[in-house]
């Protein structure tokens, strides 16, 4: 949690070009105070957060992460009891100027099956500076004012009036040189206004025309810049996130600010969300340790964030990088990206320890190289058996050489249900080696091998449970998993000798989360609870088969956050 941070005041200059301007102004000192919080709700039910928010704060901040991608439904209620705010996503950035002082309220409701577990954050500002200038513009004539504007300013507003009856036109530009806002007003009852969400630092440039000047000429601007929350990590070059966390920052038009992050070996998922924080285009892209581009889309408009995950993501160091495609008058924007364990302890050889082979191919490997296991096959084995599959949609290939390091089968598989299968029958005794390359790297390269030796058998692979039994065509068995709470991932790997076996699953609530034949489920951050996983027998012989069933839990990477804003 960073601390409250206290700032000087804010930088504010208007300069006049009339001697005859009159020009005054004030400021209040500017502070930041922020909190996290966390937490899960089940589908159909709420969780309630109480952020305080202090007198005279220019701004109220919250974001929402769903960290598994699942989406949330959010309400925020003032003090009062009264709807703010709105929406459901699996991220997003709420924000809500001169927020009322007093207690707010945030429901947090769940919306789907498996997890619904979120994280987030809100943080308030306070400080507000304002001023007026008076001056007076001959016709066709126009009249320059400056407005000097510094980092983490939430608004510009500005309120524009004739002194006289005269007809004058007030335009407002960016640092960038682009029109912002453009007016005329007619008469001294006729205000016009304008505010501008997290202006661009820089110099703004306020120029006032004489259209029609019949009697003075004489206008006033009134112009009043309130804190917003501040920019973290400021983008100077390429900014290390580490393994994770909220950023904001903001870019110029065809700026790009980039963010690198440490996906360690293991990690079950990553997920990103990123909203521009004004009506300007930000375009959002990530890219693999490789280089290679994952995913791009672009954020419009604050209502409309963007998001994506990636499940099991590659080793090695990913970078976001944020564009400005269309910034006009901000380019300010908010994010966040987070980390869960896997469940996983990836073997990357060169020995092949167990029957199940879960290894990873990753950037310190790159598309040319691969890994290599070796197994040591004894005298009067009767057969070697070898099941692959990708544990994503990259394309893996793997090779299998005898021990005379001729090459006896290949086969590439592009995802979980793709199984590529070889037997060898009465294999060579010796050292065989199998390797994984990757192709159609792009996203993670995990992968899983099942080896079968007969007669004899490799050591069982360690998980956090093994379910052991027989089951005939037609046959359901129940089996409970316990999960405790804050688990980041669930992996279920199922195996019947001579016959399919579908696996379904279902959460506390007893609604069936998914269901399949490939022998695999994966869930991200699970509700906790007892979840239900039923085994149906399907093709296979007429009496019962063995079956194997491999449960991997990963408790959570991440520290939990402490906040001003638990549950009630």
């Amino acid at each position: 949690m960073r601390h409250p941070l206290f700032c000087p005041l804010f930088v504010l200059l208007l300069l006049a070009a009339s001697a005859s301007a009159l020009t005054y102004g004030s400021a209040d000192p500017t502070s930041f105070v922020e909190d996290r919080f966390e937490g899960i709700a089940p589908k159909g039910e709420s969780i309630y957060h109480k952020i305080l928010v202090p007198e005279n704060a220019s701004e109220l901040f919250i974001e929402i992460l769903s960290v598994s991608g699942e989406t949330v439904i959010f309400e925020l209620e003032d003090p009062q009891g009264t709807l703010a705010v709105d929406g459901e996503d699996d991220y997003q950035a709420i924000k809500v100027i001169r927020p009322a002082p007093g207690v707010w309220t945030l429901k947090v409701t769940g919306e789907g099956d498996s997890s619904n577990r979120y994280l987030g954050l809100a943080r308030t500002a306070s400080g507000e500076s304002t001023g007026t200038v008076t001056k007076a513009v001959k016709k066709d004539e126009i009249e320059p004012s400056e407005i000097e504007v510094g980092e983490n300013v939430g608004s510009l507003s500005l309120n524009f009036k004739t002194l006289s009856e005269d007809d004058l036109k007030i335009t407002l530009t960016s640092p960038l040189g682009q029109e912002v806002w453009t007016t005329t007003s007619h008469r001294p009852d006729e205000i016009r206004s304008e505010t501008v969400d997290y202006p661009m630092p820089g110099t703004w440039k306020v120029e006032v025309r004489g259209t029609n000047v019949k009697e003075s000429g004489r206008y006033e601007i009134a112009w009043t810049k309130l804190a917003g929350h501040q920019i973290w990590p400021s983008c100077e070059g390429s900014i290390d996130l580490l393994s994770g966390g909220d950023f904001s920052g903001q870019v110029a038009d065809d700026e790009i600010c980039s963010y690198s992050l440490a996906v360690p070996e293991g990690a079950g998922y990553m997920a990103l969300g990123l909203s521009t924080l004004t009506e300007d285009d930000l375009k959002a892209t990530l890219y693999n340790p490789l280089g290679e581009d994952v995913w791009t889309a672009t954020s419009h408009t604050p209502d409309q964030p963007i998001s994506t995950g990636v499940q099991f993501p590659m080793t090695g160091l990913w970078t976001i990088e944020v564009l400005g495609s269309g910034v006009k008058s901000s380019g300010r924007y908010s994010g966040w990206v987070e980390l869960l364990n896997g469940p996983f302890i990836i073997s990357n050889g060169p020995d092949l320890q167990s029957e199940i082979l879960i290894g990873h191919v990753s950037d310190d490997v790159g598309e040319e190289g691969g890994r290599e296991y070796v197994l040591a096959v004894p005298e009067y084995s009767s057969d070697l058996t070898l099941d692959f599959r990708s544990l994503s949609d990259d394309d893996l290939k793997v090779v299998l050489f005898s021990p005379e390091m001729e090459q006896v089968w290949s086969a590439t598989s592009t995802g979980v249900g793709q199984v590529r299968s070889k037997t060898v029958d009465s294999p060579m005794a010796g050292d065989w080696t199998l390797g994984v390359l990757g192709p159609g790297l792009k996203e993670s390269g995990l992968y899983l091998a099942q080896v079968t030796l007969a007669p004899i058998s490799l050591p069982p692979a360690p998980s956090t449970l093994l379910i052991e039994g027989e089951i005939s065509r037609g046959d359901v068995v129940d089996h409970d998993i316990s999960i405790a709470e804050d688990v980041d991932m669930l992996f279920v790997y199922a195996v019947r000798q001579g016959g399919d076996l579908e696996l379904r699953l279902l959460n506390p609530s007893g609604i069936e989360v998914d269901r399949t034949t490939s022998g695999i489920l994966t869930v991200t951050a699970p509700l906790p609870g007892t979840w239900t996983l039923k085994a149906v027998g399907k093709e296979g012989g007429e009496g019962p088969e063995d079956y194997q069933i491999h449960i991997w839990m990963a408790s959570p990477g991440q520290p939990t956050y402490g906040s001003m804003v638990a549950p009630i």
